[in-house]
């Protein structure tokens, strides 16, 4: 099985990712630090409210926010990286929380066997199953707290495709990166 890890600002740019750059940077921060907000405080309903911080003189991203639990509430940050598609550190109980940001050792990129993880397990069946087409492979996979972006190749050409597979076992965002569609 072919498996290829990449930077996600390559495929944000397949995707299409130019002009409103930094406007969709900002959205994919702040939605992707409330998500962790509530991967971390495991509560999944929980509101969040953030602030895009800006970019700090060190080329860092800063998102701030509060997130509503049951019976407090608690802040927290989350540093990006110049690119706005990375966190690289995530903020909470008064401490940097570096491990979460690693994934708790689940990153794709430390992985070096060729079983694909859960995360590109559930891209490669909704993919295929959204193609009608048996053919799959895992081309590219960044993880993500908010979700793992992977590319898939569907068919003998490895025509692209794009998903997010989030902890739960869901995916979305399954669309034709390519105008080949599942051939």
């Amino acid at each position: 099985m072919m498996r290829k890890i990449t930077l996600l600002a390559p495929v944000l740019a397949c995707l299409g990712m130019t002009g409103d750059a930094q406007a969709q940077s900002v959205d994919y921060m702040t939605e992707d630090c409330a998500l962790a907000s509530r991967q971390f405080f495991e509560d999944f309903e929980a509101k969040a409210n953030l602030k895009y911080q800006g970019q700090r003189t060190d080329g860092t991203h800063a998102v701030n926010g509060t997130i509503s639990l049951e019976n407090r509430s608690e802040d927290f940050q989350c540093s990006y990286g110049a690119g706005g598609t990375e966190m690289v550190d995530f903020f909470a109980q008064n401490e940097s929380q570096k491990e979460f940001v690693a994934g708790n050792g689940n990153s794709s990129g430390s992985d070096s066997s060729d079983a694909p993880t859960p995360a590109q397990q559930a891209c490669l069946r909704d993919v295929s199953n959204s193609t009608n087409n048996p053919v799959v492979v895992v081309l590219e996979s960044q993880f993500s707290e908010a979700g793992t972006l992977v590319v898939v190749g569907v068919g003998e050409t490895n025509a692209r495709w794009n998903c997010i597979a989030y902890k739960d076992g869901t995916t979305d965002g399954i669309m034709s990166l390519t105008d080949e569609g599942s051939n």
